[in-house]
């Protein structure tokens, strides 16, 4: 990781839920927030949001691996059955 991530008493507790409001702010895959919201020990994982993916394909890739929804948060399988047929898709120009 580019940053390293200091324990603190949240990453070592043991969560039942942990809801993400304004869950935009992990949409990106190598921001420092989404590397800490990761290392939350949790049971279940929500993400709420009213801000729709403006940017690219890829801020909904960092919310996933929030999630930790499989195989979907693995980079190789997002690029393999996600953004790769996304991309030679006629879909792609509706949100960049």
């Amino acid at each position: 990781h580019r940053y390293p991530v200091v324990p603190t008493p949240l990453t070592r507790m043991k969560w039942w839920r942990v809801c993400l409001d304004e869950a935009q702010m992990v949409e990106n895959s190598s921001a420092r927030a989404t590397e800490m919201a990761k290392r939350l020990n949790a049971e279940i994982r929500w993400c709420i949001t009213g801000t729709p993916i403006q940017r690219s394909l890829d801020d909904l890739h960092g919310l996933l691996r929030f999630l930790n929804l499989q195989p979907f948060n693995n980079l190789f399988w997002w690029n393999k059955i996600i953004k790769e047929p996304y991309e030679v898709s006629n879909l792609s120009h509706y949100i960049n």
